[in-house]
């Protein structure tokens, strides 16, 4: 059964007692070289595809980066080209030391600081006081504690602060009575 070629042996089927390799090993051998196969794909194109991308992707972000350092020295660079001017220089030197022209009269205004709120104690007084008991802690942050002179007044403060002199006493004020208006 010979055709005279030199692939003669290697084309020819082996007979299932010579074969070194019986039964389901077949089949192990062949799950085992899709594996393998599966592996060198995935190492010869899978794995540098991810790569690509993700060099891709922080290309991306690093000139996102760049613009934004760009814009800021070109403005760095304006300010720097203005600040060598002299307008500039006059400018930075007012800004930075408080320099002045001849017949300029240097002013420095602070802010004003905030108006303690202490407000005596009776009628119309105790409601403005809650008022503002209430509208100061919810301008403050959570976590600070309102300040003292907002709180409310309890009847002990009452009683305390219409007290003058313990030898005088100064009746609680009562509420005001309606007064006709005069013009019916």
């Amino acid at each position: 059964m010979s055709d005279g070629t030199r692939f003669a042996d290697f084309t020819r089927p082996i007979t299932r007692d010579k074969q070194l390799v019986k039964g389901s090993y077949r089949l192990l051998i062949g799950v085992g070289a899709i594996i393998v196969f599966a592996a060198l794909l995935a190492a010869l194109f899978v794995l540098p595809l991810k790569s690509w991308f993700r060099q891709r992707d922080d290309l991306t972000e690093r000139r996102r980066e760049l613009a934004v350092l760009d814009a800021a020295n070109a403005q760095l660079t304006a300010e720097v080209n203005y600040l060598q001017t002299p307008d500039g220089i006059m400018e930075a030197a007012r800004a930075e030391i408080g320099y002045g022209n001849l017949g300029e009269k240097r002013l420095t205004v602070m802010p004003a600081p905030d108006a303690p709120v202490a407000l005596p104690a009776g009628w119309p007084y105790d409601g403005i006081t809650q008022i503002v008991a209430v509208r100061t802690a919810a301008a403050t942050p959570a976590t600070t504690v309102p300040p003292a002179t907002a709180t409310v007044p309890t009847e002990s403060t009452v009683a305390a602060a219409t007290t003058v002199d313990p030898s005088v006493t100064v009746p609680p004020t009562a509420a005001p009575e309606a007064v006709p208006d005069a013009n019916p």
